[in-house]
């Protein structure tokens, strides 16, 4: 996020990167209202008055002492009768234990396997930069003597402008995946790239600067040489279709009018789901010039974001009111969330998660500090165990192997006699219990190999949270959306004319379809898809993992909590009274989640989000946290994920178009048949030569690698086409293909390195290549695997 608070001004350009102003905290908040850390399924919360808010939770309500009444999910007033009892601020779960969660989540050993897009920002000189900054602004340079104080100035803020580049998502010195695949630029490598990627940070700068305002093309320019307008039309283009720039709720961002549709009359698109992926992909669809309609199952919008007001029906305390967020609450670090850029346009505060976190004995003692901080540091040894442990695995055996988190730490636990006191023992299992906390999933379930697989990437910034909740996020966000509720689906079906959503109410025709549900309701197979989706897809829903929730009677889990509280307060004279409303979460029994959040389960990769993320025929398209790689289990992730997915679906209507205009260049033909069981299957031929044929002989192979090369260049920096054979040790039968674009002189790094695992490794860390589909090579995809075909045809 951008700023901590709506009363501060708007930062001046390239002030993105430097230390934020730190947020309101807590106790001065005017509203009184207050927005917590989400829960997992079965934990409990209490609210004690207007002042605090209950941690998040779901589905079963518990009052006073009296037997839990179920949550009915939307914003219903409770049914229970809590017991009068005066309000306590000690009730309330204190936010420093959200910092403590929070800060403990994630840490990144140096042991960690690299993956994909891990890039550094690389130390230059200041006279390179410089350089750079004259060449693209016009200032005059002298050959051999030092740089003058102006070119320095612009050295610093082509620094500037490339971190805050880096905090939103970017390479800081390379094309992304996504740039790439829209072929911003005729040719990789070479001045031209140089150039655009100072182009591309400093329009991205001046938005950051300033959200309320859109960026137009020509604002870049007033710093940009007249020579490089290409490159700005480029850039801008790219960065406005993928929502980089002028996106969000700001005034003067809602009033800019929609683009011109890839087509006419303008594709339809169907959104099954109206959580922040669904309500992202629509907004930004319809600022892209498309059709749009919104098909949700539940009476409101938002998804596994609510905010529940909760609200006293005791007599003596009639006007005691709290927010509670019973799913995702925590904006997970602010620099670069389009979360923050969102809370700024509307001018939400946020509030600044607190770092203090004292811990306590179940007998209300207070834990030692120095047994704390010696606990805390055999847990993170532990882990830094298991790290070498993995790596040692991944270059000494040919296929890998995987096993579960909480084995391999239990087993180095034991070894090294860790916690070996009974009250140690207690602090480490505390460390345990919330890794699987911040995982949704016990340890025995997590990936050894890649459970924090998405560490690398993790937004920097303070952690904070909206006073009164993140329903303000999704009210504003479905504001002017077209929204069908209480529509549960059934049957998706695609095929060459188009896409059919069927519900328990009607069906809904469209072009395409974005399927933005949560994995659990896919793992259920709840929605069918017809014809079924790819065995890949399949597979790859089936391996990633999504929680066991707690079958615990929300009354059991208060009780527990006021058990300790009360030991922990009762020494002191405070008397912890018993809560006025309780809410405990059951996501897992929901019937439009069947789970909180995803995680890496054993087996599992990262890779799996890739493919989970993936179109099936440019007709049926995915989004949602888990098709996240990067911002897997948050609310960013999810947004993020609409905003890819809206840009995917433009590059594929215009494709689309492309080849009604030209049907004679149409490789890809799906055919719809029915078997004589019934079954429903797709067919898909070509029409042309058989890409699997020209790799059976490749311009290069070397283990399960192989690659065509651009027939028409032999440059180093040209694009070749790369496939990788991902074998039973992921799928259990045959092989899996997937494809990435690489430079030709990087193919040859590649072949020189020993094992697929380092050429995987190499290739994330080095290169940035992703792996994807077939179908979700993009532009500069299709357009080489045209080349190579025409090639071969002549």
């Amino acid at each position: 996020m951008e700023e901590a608070s709506d009363a501060q001004p708007p930062p001046p350009p390239h002030a993105e990167a430097a230390e934020q102003p730190p947020p309101v905290p807590m106790d001065q908040d005017e509203d009184g209202e207050a927005a917590a850390e989400p829960m997992e399924d079965g934990e409990a919360a209490a609210v004690a008055d207007a002042s605090e808010a209950a941690d998040p939770m779901e589905d079963g309500e518990a009052a006073g002492d009296s037997a839990a009444a179920a949550e009915p999910m939307e914003d219903d007033p409770p049914t229970s009768s809590p017991t009068p009892s005066a309000p306590s601020a000690t009730a309330a779960v204190d936010d420093s234990t959200v910092a403590r969660k929070r800060r403990r989540r994630k840490k990144q050993f140096p042991g960690m396997i690299p993956t994909a897009g891990v890039r550094v920002l690389r130390g230059s000189s200041s006279s390179s930069s410089a350089h750079t900054a004259a060449h693209l602004t016009g200032v005059p340079r002298r050959r051999g003597r030092p740089p003058t104080s102006s070119s320095l100035r612009l050295a610093r803020e082509l620094d500037s402008e490339a971190l805050i580049a880096l905090a939103a998502g970017f390479p800081a010195d390379s094309l992304s995946e996504d740039e790439i695949a829209a072929a911003v630029l005729p040719r990789i490598g070479g001045a031209d790239q140089a150039n655009y990627l100072v182009v591309r940070n400093h329009i991205v700068a001046l938005w950051r600067s300033n959200p309320l305002s859109p960026v137009a093309a020509n604002a870049a320019l007033a710093s940009i040489r007249a020579e490089h307008t290409p490159l700005v039309a480029a850039a801008h283009s790219f960065l406005s279709e993928h929502a980089y720039i002028n996106f969000g709720l700001a005034p003067a961002v809602l009033s800019l009018p929609p683009r011109s549709p890839p087509s006419f009359p303008p594709p339809s698109v169907l959104i099954v789901g109206a959580g922040f992926a669904g309500l992202g992909a629509a907004r930004h669809l319809i600022a892209l010039g498309f059709k749009v309609a919104v098909i949700e199952g539940r009476l409101r919008p938002g998804g596994r974001v609510f905010t529940k007001t909760m609200r006293s029906s005791a007599a003596a305390y009639p006007d005691t009111v709290a927010a509670a967020d019973l799913g995702g609450s925590v904006l997970t670090g602010i620099n670069g969330n389009p979360l923050g850029v969102i809370a700024r346009q509307l001018g939400f505060p946020l509030h600044k998660v607190r770092d203090k976190c004292p811990l306590y004995l179940p007998d209300g003692r207070p834990v030692d500090p120095d047994m704390d901080a010696r606990v805390e540091a055999a847990f993170n040894q532990l882990l830094d165990k298991v790290c070498q442990l993995r790596q040692v695995i991944a270059d000494g055996v040919p296929h890998g192997v995987d096993l579960s988190l909480g084995m391999a730490l239990e087993a180095f636990r034991a070894a090294h006699g860790v916690a070996a006191e009974h009250e140690e023992r207690m602090l480490l299992d505390w460390h345990l219990a919330n890794l699987e906390y911040a995982n949704a999933a016990p340890l025995a379930d997590l990936s050894m190999a890649f459970w924090d697989q998405d560490d690398p990437y993790e937004m920097g910034g303070d952690h904070c949270f909206i006073p009164g909740g993140n329903s303000q996020f999704v009210r504003a966000l479905a504001d002017g959306i077209p929204i069908f509720y209480g529509q549960n689906v059934r049957r998706i079906q695609y095929g060459r004319d188009g896409v059919m959503v069927h519900t328990d109410k009607q069906s809904f025709r469209g072009d395409m379809v974005l399927c933005t549900v949560p994995l659990g309701v896919l793992k259920k197979g709840d929605i069918k898809f017809v014809p079924e989706l790819p065995a890949q897809k399949k597979e790859a829903i089936q391996r990633l993992g999504f929680v066991k929730f707690e079958q615990a009677s929300p009354m059991e889990n208060v009780e527990k909590v006021l058990e300790t509280l009360r030991k922990i307060f009762s020494p002191k004279g405070i008397e912890v009274p018993n809560p006025l409303q309780a809410i405990c979460t059951r996501w897992g029994t929901d019937s439009f989640t069947y789970g909180s959040y995803s995680y890496v389960a054993i087996g599992a990769s990262g890779d799996d989000y890739d493919i989970l993320a993936e179109s099936v025929h440019d007709r049926v398209f995915f989004a949602g946290e888990a098709t996240n790689r990067r911002y897997p289990a948050t609310m960013h992730g999810a947004l993020l994920s609409g905003y890819r997915e809206a840009a995917n679906i433009l590059r594929a209507a215009r494709r689309r178009a492309k080849k009604v205009d030209s049907p004679e260049k149409m490789d890809i033909n799906v055919e719809v048949k029915v078997d004589v069981n019934g079954e429903v299957k797709d067919n898909v031929t070509g029409s042309n030569i058989d890409l699997d044929d020209l790799f059976r002989s490749p311009d290069a192979a070397f283990g399960g690698f192989s690659a065509l090369h651009d027939p028409s260049t032999s440059e180093p920096d040209s694009i070749s086409l790369l496939r990788v054979g991902i074998g039973a040790r992921k799928l259990g039968s045959g092989s899996l293909f997937l494809y990435g674009l690489i430079m030709r002189k990087n193919i040859a790094v590649l072949a020189a390195i020993e094992g697929d695992e380092q050429r995987l490794s190499t290739m994330y860390r080095d290169f940035g290549t992703k792996l994807v589909g077939l179908d979700s090579l993009g532009d500069a995809g299709e357009s080489l695997i045209s080349r190579i075909k025409a090639a071969a045809r002549n």
